[in-house]
Order: C-alpha cells, then structure tokens, then sequence
C-alpha cells in the first residue's frame, strides 16, 4: 500500500483495519494525570464490535504507566508535548517520520509524549544529569500487527539511552499490562443478545 494511502488507528476509514483494532490508541485519561495516594481511579469504555463483519473472537488490552510523585515530578510542558508521525492536519494522514529503530520499523506510526523529570530532591536536581520520561504509542503498519505502548525513562530527550529497570526504580515507574480475549458469541451472551 502507499505510504500516504494507509489507513491510520485512531482516524481511520470506514473499512477492514477499523474492524480489526477498532479502539487503538483509545486513552481512559490524559497524559499526565495526577493520581494521589489513596485515588481510586476506574473507568469504563464502551467499544464497539461491528458484529456483521464475521469477527469471530474480540481481544483487548489496556496498559497504564506511572511514576511516583513523591519521588519525581515530570515537567508541565508533556501533556502538550504530543508529537505523532504522521500529517494530522491533512486527509491523507501521510507519514511524516519513523520512530527510532530499536522501538519500531520504519513506516509504522506513532504518537508519544516526552519531558524532562524533575527529582524531588534538590541535592539530586544539582548533582545529576537531568533524565527525560517518554510514552511511546506505536502503530505497526499491516492489518495483523497490534498496536503496543512502550514507556521508559532514558538519559536522552530523544530516547536513545534507555535507562535498565534499576536504574528507573527511583523514580518509582511501574507499567501495568492487562488483556482479554473472548469469542464474540460469549460477549454477545453476557450481553443478553445472543442465543
């Protein structure tokens, strides 16, 4: 397919790639919320499974990043910070640019948001060099590819030195994954819609 005539998640034609990841990239709250100690936080999605299109089982995954703020802070500029790869503006959504090689393949899409973080102690604001959280929200070209977030705290504004699980610890960043998959046919039963 060309590269300006591929479908995009999020924003895509009525078609084959909408029925496949029909919610990708959907966000249950924006980028740099605020969750307190003690914050209960849930919230409820209604996807749409278009029933007639033969699909025969519905997986969905959901991932949630987090940093502890008490022990860092990131700066207020990376909810605006969004970049995506691909011509928002235009109707093509033509692909801009690639992500880094060792995150995806060239031609896939993405979006991230990036900051510097801030410790919360002075002493260590003064004493070390300045790291930089990133969320990355990748897109892989073909209908079969599932889309993936990936979130790391690296040395780099550009991500290119990722730092290891340990040395991410202070920060108190923990990633949470969780998926499901069923057979539509059960969906449809626990709905009351099916027979």
């Amino acid at each position: 397919m060309a590269t300006g005539a591929r479908r995009r998640l999020g924003h895509p034609p009525a078609g084959e790639l909408q029925r496949r990841c029909s919610a990708a990239g959907r966000r249950t709250t924006n980028a740099g919320a605020r969750l307190d100690p003690g914050d209960d936080f849930s919230k409820d999605a209604v996807i749409e499974v278009p029933v007639a299109a033969g699909q025969g089982r519905v997986e969905l995954f959901a991932s949630v990043s987090f940093i502890r703020a008490d022990r860092c802070k990131l700066a207020n500029s990376y909810t605006g910070s969004i970049e995506h790869s691909w011509d928002v503006q235009g109707e093509e959504h033509r692909h801009l640019r690639d992500a880094p090689s060792w995150l995806a393949q060239p031609g896939d899409d993405f979006f991230r948001y990036h900051s510097r973080i801030y410790r919360s102690s002075e002493v260590m604001r003064m004493t070390q060099a300045p790291d930089w959280a990133a969320m990355w929200w990748v897109i892989p070209k073909g209908n079969d590819a599932a889309p993936y977030m990936e979130v790391h705290i690296s040395r780099d504004p550009d991500g290119r030195e990722v730092l290891s699980e340990d040395e991410q610890e202070p920060y108190g960043m923990k990633t949470m994954k969780k998926g499901v998959d069923q057979p539509v046919a059960v969906l449809l039963r626990l709905a009351g819609d099916g027979a």
